[in-house]
């Protein structure tokens, strides 16, 4: 069994910053690189395909869309990120 590689603080929050930005430019080549085939996100719990069509309709509604980072938090192999959107 393949071991994980464990990703330092900056290399978690700056994955979190790469798939914000798709929100911000709606780059969906870049989405199915960015989020593993068994995306969950643990707050909604929406998969990857449901995380798309969220963007999706978030980007027509508001094409002015944009996520910005406010502030991250690293503890161990966890990471809260606190955010706000315009649009």
């Amino acid at each position: 069994m393949p071991t994980k590689t464990a990703l330092s603080a900056e290399e978690m929050k700056a994955l979190v910053k790469r798939n914000l930005q798709i929100w911000n430019d709606g780059n969906f080549d870049r989405f199915d690189e960015e989020f593993a085939p068994n995306y969950r996100d643990h707050s909604s719990g929406t998969d990857k395909a449901q995380l798309k069509q969220t963007i999706v309709a978030m980007r027509q509604a508001f094409p002015d869309l944009h996520v910005s980072v406010d502030q991250q938090i690293v503890e161990g192999d966890i990471i809260v990120t606190r955010w706000s959107a315009s649009g």
